[in-house]
């Protein structure tokens, strides 16, 4: 919990109030999504890596994946057939990369919802535009989201966030 309680001390170091440390306490909602005070908190970690982040303007979700290749269960489940047909066009060394930036994707507008994957990731259609990747959800309203993927190191991170 140290990343997360980082990441608060250093929203409020910007806006010049100081915030002791050992006074934050990171709640969860009944839906187990952390927030403090009115922030919404997303954390993710793998082996290696933590990674938080909070917003003031909606509800966030983040997530942090290493590149890799999925089974064939797990890539015929959580895909939707436009992503299949998208990735399979794609150079063989590509295809890890983007089937794990769908996935990340997926996670980090599950947790921006505050639903885990209580909601199928089928359910969740990524597309492409000029501008790069989007969330594309039928029983939604909102169909505007924000997102940020670095493929660094083999590692992919998306973040989303709900505006309010």
């Amino acid at each position: 919990r140290i990343v997360d309680k980082f990441e608060i001390q250093k929203y409020y170091f910007k806006q010049n109030i100081s915030l002791d440390y050992k006074k934050i306490v990171v709640e969860k909602k009944e839906d187990g999504q952390p927030y403090f005070s009115k922030l919404s908190l997303s954390i993710s970690h793998t082996k290696k890596f933590a990674i938080a982040e909070i917003s003031d303007r909606g509800h966030i979700g983040i997530d942090i994946e290493n590149i890799r290749s999925f089974s064939s269960l797990v890539y015929k489940n959580f895909l939707t057939s436009n992503e299949k047909k998208w990735i399979e066009t794609k150079p063989k060394k590509a295809r890890n990369l983007y089937t794990t930036i769908f996935w990340s994707l997926k996670e980090s507008y599950l947790k921006a919802l505050g639903q885990g994957l209580k909601k199928h990731p089928v359910k969740i259609d990524i597309k492409k535009s000029n501008r790069g990747f989007y969330v594309s959800v039928s029983d939604l309203n909102k169909n505007y989201f924000w997102y940020k993927m670095n493929a660094e190191d083999n590692y992919v991170i998306t973040k989303i966030i709900l505006k309010k």
